[in-house]
């Protein structure tokens, strides 16, 4: 894969995009994106130190993923204690817009519409395949909210 930027490294991490920490450690830091695409959370996290992706965190030491691991729930029981529910999401391959590993911790009431109607255009692409038909299928038998 080719390089890709760095801009957790290359700029959060020295300062040259101010952002409002949520959680940090020596290691990992969980900080407000600064530029957010949920509403009203949308978090990053990020260990302090370069790693390429969550594929390459396994080949790091034990203690930066349980670091990572422990930040991630810490900021899943506060959002949900303040918001109800949240996502959380990393990306990898083609999805990785960031050569540092980061995940998003978010909160938004269009993750409630889940599976969103048919008819939602803004979401029209999750249902292009048979298995996310399938799955969208299923949630809405097996919903607790049906």
């Amino acid at each position: 894969m080719a390089e890709l930027p760095d801009p957790y490294c290359d700029a959060v991490l020295v300062g040259s995009i101010p952002v409002a920490t949520v959680y940090e450690t020596d290691r990992v830091w969980a900080f407000h994106h600064p530029r957010p695409s949920f509403d009203p959370v949308h978090i990053v996290l990020i260990p302090k130190e370069h790693v390429d992706s969550l594929v390459t965190l396994r080949s790091r030491d034990v203690d930066l993923q349980l670091e990572v691991l422990h930040a991630l729930s810490v900021l899943g029981e506060e959002v949900v204690r303040a918001h109800g529910e949240c996502q959380m999401h990393v990306n990898l391959g083609h999805y990785l817009h960031s050569g540092h590993l980061h995940i998003h911790v978010t909160s938004d009431p269009r993750i409630r519409t889940f599976p969103p109607d048919g008819d939602d255009d803004a979401h029209s692409h999750r249902w292009a395949t048979e298995g996310a038909r399938g799955w969208a299928e299923y949630w809405r038998a097996h919903s607790p909210r049906a």
